[in-house]
C-alpha cells in the first residue's frame, strides 16, 4: 500500500515538475534549467527504487534536523582555494549555521562542481554514490538547482546572490539552514533517513579546490508535532 501511494506521490511530483521547468521565466536559462529538474526528479526516484536495499522503514512527510555541516577531511578537499569554514550550533533551541567563507579564486562558471549523495545504511556505514550530479558550469548551475535557498544563504554571508561568486572572505553570525530547502521544486514527503551531500569544487584543468558536506535527517513530520506539544 506504501508503494502504491509513494509512486503516486513521485508521478505527481514529475507533473509538477515538468509545468514549472516548462513555465520558468528565463529564456537563456531554460535548456540547462529543464535538465536540472529533470535531474533532481531522477535522484528522487532513484533513492525509492533502492528504497529496500537501503533499508528505509517508511515514507511520508518530513522535516528535517540538521546534524552536521562543513569542510570536507584535509585529505579531501584538494587545493583549499574554496574553503569553507562553517559548522552549527545551538541557539535558543534553534539550530543556526555560523562560520565563514573564503574564496581565493572565484566561484563562476569555469568552476565545475560535484554533487554526491550518500546514504546512511544498516551498518551504519556510508554507501555513497547513490547518486551524483555534475554541474559543468558550477555557480549558474548551483544557482538553478537551489534557487531561494542559495539566494538566502549567499545574503547572510553578505555576498551578492548572483554569479560570478568574487574572491574574498564572507562570515554570517547565523544562518538557519532549514532556508536551503526553500526551492519548490523539493517534495512535500521524502523517505525517512539519514543523508549526506558532498559539494566538491573544482577548476578548468580538473583539479579538487575545496569540498563542502551537509548531513541531515529526514524524519516523519508527527515526531516533531509531537515534541512540539510536550514542551
Amino acid at each position: 500500500m506504501l508503494v502504491r501511494k509513494f509512486a503516486l506521490i513521485f508521478k505527481t511530483s514529475v507533473r509538477q515538475t515538468e509545468y514549472e521547468c516548462i513555465m520558468d521565466g528565463s529564456t537563456l536559462n531554460r535548456i540547462s534549467y529543464v535538465v536540472i529538474c529533470y535531474i533532481l526528479v531522477e535522484f528522487l526516484f532513484l533513492i525509492f527504487a533502492e528504497k529496500q536495499m537501503y533499508h528505509h522503514s517508511s515514507a511520508g512527510d518530513y522535516y528535517v534536523e540538521w546534524k552536521a555541516i562543513g569542510a570536507c577531511p584535509a585529505d579531501k578537499r584538494g587545493t583549499n582555494e574554496i574553503w569553507s569554514d562553517i559548522h552549527l550550533t545551538k541557539k535558543h533551541r534553534k539550530t543556526e549555521l555560523v562560520g565563514n567563507l573564503t574564496f581565493l579564486v572565484p566561484l563562476d562558471d569555469n568552476t565545475p562542481m560535484k554533487l554526491d549523495f550518500a546514504i546512511l545504511g544498516s551498518n551504519a556505514a556510508w554507501l555513497p554514490n547513490a547518486y551524483s550530479m555534475t554541474l559543468p558550469k558550477g555557480c549558474s548551475g548551483f544557482m538553478s538547482l537551489l534557487r531561494e535557498g542559495l539566494v538566502e544563504y549567499l545574503k547572510s554571508f553578505g555576498m551578492p546572490p548572483k554569479c560570478p561568486m568574487q574572491k574574498g572572505f564572507y562570515q554570517t553570525k547565523g544562518f538557519d539552514p532549514d532556508k536551503l530547502l526553500l526551492n519548490p521544486l523539493i517534495p512535500k514527503q521524502f523517505i525517512y533517513g539519514r543523508y549526506k551531500l558532498t559539494v566538491e569544487y573544482f577548476n578548468r584543468k580538473n583539479s579538487l579546490v575545496g569540498c563542502t558536506y551537509f548531513v541531515l535527517d529526514i524524519l516523519p513530520l508527527w515526531q516533531k508535532n509531537e515534541k512540539t506539544k510536550s514542551r
